[in-house]
């Protein structure tokens, strides 16, 4: 199985009868990419900052909406923790996946939201939507293709893609599918592909991808509950 942190770490928190348990009824692979997420607005949003975002959500409290890819979906949690630290509010507009949500701010029907760098380093060269921060202090190169420079959120979070097998799933099955997943992320042509799209190679062991799913299965639990989201 190939999943971001919708499946591994946020739906189980949501849900009490999500129908299995992230932690015992996988067997790790190993990390993949890292996708960091970018707040994106409508180039009609009179806000080209977070500052100016922030102001302006402080003056409607309430009165902006911003789109996600679904009730806890990585880009909800992300704007949740922003408008939390921020101390503004502002409404949640759920769509079915990320790629409908980032539709609805480029036609302007929901002025902001964050999601994917992959997603967004495509609209940013025709300037069809404006790029207010990144989520991640990696995340360099698509931050400077922005119009405003990347300004940050101040947030440390990014979705991450694992590879996990089922709980039976032999040892040497997965020290195999481990190293043929390491070695592709070593090859120079990949990386320089999956950085393009916009994601961060991550790879690792099992053991290490063991201890970030405990860590971030853990994390995400408390802020989901901090902020009361539930399907």
């Amino acid at each position: 199985m190939v999943a971001n942190d919708s499946v591994i770490t946020m739906l189980p928190n949501m849900k009490a009868d999500a129908g299995y348990d992230p932690l015992k009824d996988f067997l790790p692979v190993t990390q993949l990419v890292g996708i960091p997420l970018g707040l994106i607005a409508h180039p009609t949003l009179p806000a080209a900052t977070v500052s100016e975002l922030i102001a302006l959500a402080r003056q409607k409290p309430g009165g902006i909406n911003y789109a996600s890819g679904g009730i806890g979906s990585p880009q909800h949690v992300a704007m949740e923790l922003f408008v939390r630290a921020a101390g503004v509010e502002m409404t949640h507009v759920p769509y079915r996946g990320a790629t409908a949500a980032v539709n609805e701010i480029v036609a302007g029907h929901v002025p902001v939201g964050f999601t994917g760098m992959s997603s967004v380093v495509p609209l940013l060269s025709d300037k069809r939507v404006r790029l207010l921060a990144t989520s991640t202090v990696a995340h360099e190169p698509a931050a400077r293709r922005s119009d405003r420079g990347g300004n940050r959120a101040g947030l440390q979070l990014r979705a991450l893609v694992r590879a996990a097998g089922a709980a039976h799933t032999p040892p040497e099955i997965v020290a195999r599918l481990n190293a043929a997943a390491v070695s592709a992320l070593k090859d120079p042509a990949v990386r320089a592909r999956l950085a393009e799209l916009g994601f961060e190679v991550v790879g690792g062991t099992p053991e290490q991808l063991a201890v970030v799913m405990r860590a971030e299965f853990a994390r995400m639990g408390d802020l989901i509950r901090a902020a009361n989201i539930r399907e």
